[in-house]
């Protein structure tokens, strides 16, 4: 019913209400657009935090293996903290990865949902914290300053 002449309603029409963005609209695959991208850099840059943190566990155990075999000097405290530290790098890099194949195993198979890519992220996020804890506090039982802390916060 037009009351004035030149009336155009405001409101949208149910097919309008029900339309998706553009950006927003599931692939042939089903799977909006958006979330391929994001989640494959997402993976890339987890994959090499993985890489290096298993290299940094690889370094421990290395120097571990070095001080075993050689005629050092160095105190029982030492080699223990290397195999310990050296470990819990392998252990966390491991579970991470184990975390984003599985991620990307599901993905691949569609079959990839909401609840399981939540859950992994805070996994992996209370990994990544729990690591980045332990860091600061090594980093301030060995320093005396709180310059070190502050560029450990910015730069890990």
């Amino acid at each position: 019913m037009n009351i004035y002449p030149g009336y155009r309603p405001t409101a949208r029409t149910s097919e309008e209400v029900q339309e998706t963005p553009k950006n927003m609209q599931p692939t042939t695959d089903g799977v909006p657009v958006w979330s391929k991208a994001m989640l494959i850099t997402f993976w890339v840059f987890q994959l090499i935090i993985c890489i290096i943190g298993w290299g940094i566990g690889a370094l421990a155990l290395g120097t571990k293996r070095l001080l075993d075999d050689g005629d050092y000097t160095y105190s029982h405290g030492v080699k223990l903290a290397l195999s310990v530290g050296g470990g819990v790098w392998v252990a966390w890099a491991s579970a991470t990865f184990i975390l984003i194949v599985t991620e990307i195993i599901m993905f691949s198979r569609q079959n990839l949902k909401a609840w399981f890519e939540v859950t992994s992220c805070c996994v992996k996020t209370t990994l990544w914290l729990v690591m980045f804890l332990i860091s600061v506090h090594d980093t301030a039982v060995t320093s005396s300053g709180g310059l070190s802390l502050l560029i450990l916060g910015v730069f890990l």
